[in-house]
């Protein structure tokens, strides 16, 4: 199977698995989707944060950027919203219930 599942190996994919140990007969803890979802946004949120502020940096560097650089709204603008995507990504931390 590659990296993604094709439309008939996807069923197999989404089946109750069966057990590991067939001398026990447990099943594996199960994965809730809820919390999956959680979590991946958790790592997209710090991801998207620590992405901002280097998009931030790059655009106001004159020696990188030369008279292109970033004006006053701009660095506002910009600066405000990397500021409030790592508050929410730390706020998601935090709060958030993250463990598998």
């Amino acid at each position: 199977m590659g990296l993604f599942p094709t439309a008939t190996q996807l069923p197999r994919l989404l089946r109750p698995s069966r057990p590991r140990d067939p001398r026990r007969g447990t099943q594996p803890p199960a994965r809730e989707p809820t919390k999956l979802l959680v979590f991946v946004a958790v790592i997209n949120s710090v991801a998207a944060a620590t992405f901002l502020v280097v998009v931030m940096w790059i655009p106001n560097d004159k020696r990188i950027m030369g008279d292109y650089v970033n004006g006053r709204a701009a660095k506002t603008l910009g600066w405000l919203t990397a500021t409030i995507m790592a508050v929410a990504a730390v706020a998601l931390v935090v709060t958030g219930d993250i463990s598998l």
